[in-house]
């Protein structure tokens, strides 16, 4: 019986999780259609909402409760205000509220420069890792350390390209919860940073301190 009742409980847990990604892309493809004709970031939205947030509701649906020590689930918590922020405070605030902030034609522009200069550090740092890239905080059997390609020198590049990405879209949008959006973000990526070193630290000893004594975490020579 306690079986049952759990195995009904992620059941749910899967389908509010679905439901919600679904939810979220239509919203997130509406909004994107709406501000495309005047902010050429608003094909970005259309993209998230295609690629991401259905995605991801799955993504999460379909990854057992519990697998990832305590921390590290509270850890991804921490992004959902910025999630909310990024992607629908900040749009509904660029369609619906007065410009807080100057709307000059070149910010798209540099916006979708962050951007796609994020989203080609995140590819790099994914090809980079390959079987080792794992989508929650865990430590695979017969796991290796890397160290090539952007890990050559930052510890965690895809926590920077997302800062990146959502700096460009705070940017593109001249939207004041796109920069508290951003700053949430990165908020919640040191916290997480602290998480994933300790389970390396634990996992890879020595290694991994002589790795963290010769690079930065996000920033050389900042942090």
């Amino acid at each position: 019986m306690k079986g049952e009742t759990g195995g009904a409980r992620r059941k749910r847990r899967a389908a509010l999780l679905i439901v919600l990604g679904a939810v979220l892309r239509a919203a997130e493809m509406w909004l994107g259609w709406r501000i495309l004709a005047d902010n050429v970031l608003g094909a970005f939205l259309i993209f998230i909402g295609l690629g991401y947030c259905l995605g991801g509701g799955i993504w999460l649906a379909l990854t057992p409760p519990g697998d990832a020590p305590h921390a590290a689930d509270r850890s991804l918590l921490g992004f959902l205000p910025a999630t909310f922020l990024m992607l629908v405070a900040m749009p509904l605030e660029y369609l619906l509220l007065p410009a807080a902030m100057r709307r000059v034609r070149a910010l798209p522009w540099l916006g979708l420069g962050l951007i796609g200069l994020g989203m080609a550090l995140r590819l790099w740092a994914r090809r980079s890792l390959s079987s080792a890239y794992q989508g929650n905080l865990q430590i695979q059997p017969e796991q290796r350390l890397v160290t090539t390609g952007p890990y050559r020198r930052l510890r965690h590049p895809g926590y920077l390209a997302f800062a990146l990405m959502a700096l460009g879209l705070a940017i593109g949008f001249s939207s004041l919860a796109g920069l508290l959006g951003t700053a949430l973000l990165v908020l919640a990526s040191r916290y997480r940073i602290r998480v994933a070193e300790a389970m390396l630290v634990r996992a890879f000893g020595q290694a991994y301190t002589d790795y963290q004594s010769r690079t930065a975490r996000l920033i050389p020579g900042v942090w």
